[in-house]
């Protein structure tokens, strides 16, 4: 039996229980959180409390699981009096505002990546928890383009570390690897299983036969660019992928000199980020939890067995949303092969077949 759950949208200290009309996702692309509520309002009762620019906590079954900013407020008169909302957690500031440092500058020499990260974070009243245990040397130089946002900068130097920023969903973002540790619950497709339905795609349009990694990048913000080979010099690396028969290279800039990985290491993960990172699939299970007390949570390894498509593997959970609407309480995980965010890179895989632990 499916356990009840409470949703909880405190607004200045009332509690407002909702039954349905509620969802609640986080995704390691998105950096946080965002929610949507829907309710019906006849005697405009809720209307007070419930407008854009509030801030708000979301507790489930009493726990606080964010704090939110509703964003956006929608009406529909023709369905009785619906009133919509979508609203994000504190880190939805940092997708939208333009990124400087501290003193307004949009430079820093010989700056640690952590110190970084606290005075990109500090305008907003955001902290920074670092979960590894060493985050590389001091970069040469962070530059910040006029206009790049908070949360592209925070992506590209944590990029440069093997790391990546997540929201706790209140007023820090967390510096971590990805997949480092497992999830409670299992995903398994067949009448046994616990899938209800599922949706998903295997892509190839992202991947190259032969991808070249040049140097003498600047460290500026726009380094990742795929730039003419006629553009750059200095060392660089190769590397093939052996499932690409057709001829389609591609050349890409280094990112910066403080970047841990040499030309070649950073050609060889190019081409398994791209090989990966084609494969993202969605399962629909029922209820919240991956286990007994504990929810379905993003960046956690979990046992996939899907056999209809030669699925038996651990994927990476990359994001989930918690739904409770008029067709009941349930979960949607979008997983992913963990080496899509791997690095520094592993060895190559040989082939495709690689990408699947064979048949369940």
């Amino acid at each position: 039996m499916l356990k009840s759950h409470t949703f909880t949208i405190r607004i200045d200290g009332v509690a407002y229980n909702l039954v349905t009309g509620v969802s609640f996702s986080r995704s390691m692309d998105m950096l946080g959180g965002a929610f949507s509520i829907t309710l019906i309002d006849p005697d405009v009762s809720l209307v007070k409390a419930f407008r854009p620019g509030v801030t708000s906590s979301i507790e489930i079954d009493g726990k606080l699981v964010a704090k939110g900013v509703f964003d956006e407020m929608s009406i529909d008169d023709s369905k009785g009096h619906v009133y919509s909302y979508l609203g994000r957690d504190p880190s939805g500031d940092l997708v939208k505002s333009s990124a400087m440092f501290s003193d307004k500058s949009f430079s820093r020499k010989n700056i640690r990546l952590e110190t970084a990260i606290k005075e990109l974070l500090t305008p907003f009243k955001m902290g920074v928890k670092i979960a590894v245990k060493d985050t590389g040397k001091a970069f040469a130089e962070i530059a910040i383009t006029p206009g790049e946002t908070v949360a592209e900068v925070l992506r590209r130097i944590c990029k440069y570390r093997a790391v990546f920023p997540f929201s706790d969903g209140v007023e820090n973002i967390i510096i971590t690897k990805a997949g480092g540790e497992r999830s409670a619950g299992h995903i398994t497709v067949g009448d046994d299983g616990n899938v209800e339905t599922r949706s998903g795609r295997v892509s190839h349009v992202q991947r190259h036969s032969e991808i070249i990694v040049k140097g003498g990048s600047n460290g500026d913000s726009d380094a990742w660019s795929e730039t003419p080979a006629d553009d750059l010099s200095g060392k660089e690396g190769r590397a093939f992928d052996p499932d690409v028969k057709r001829y389609s290279p591609l050349i890409i800039q280094a990112e910066s000199e403080g970047y841990d990985l040499d030309m070649k290491e950073r050609a060889l993960w190019e081409v398994r980020h791209r090989r990966f990172s084609g494969t993202e699939l969605t399962y629909n299970l029922a209820g919240w939890e991956a286990a007994e007390g504990s929810f379905w949570k993003i960046n956690t390894l979990v046992s996939v067995k899907d056999a209809p498509l030669f699925i038996n593997r651990d994927m990476l959970i990359k994001a989930i949303e918690l739904v409770r609407d008029d067709n009941g309480t349930r979960t949607n995980i979008t997983v992913s092969p963990a080496e899509s965010y791997d690095l520094p890179p592993s060895r190559e895989p040989d082939s495709d077949d690689a990408l699947f632990g064979g048949a369940a």
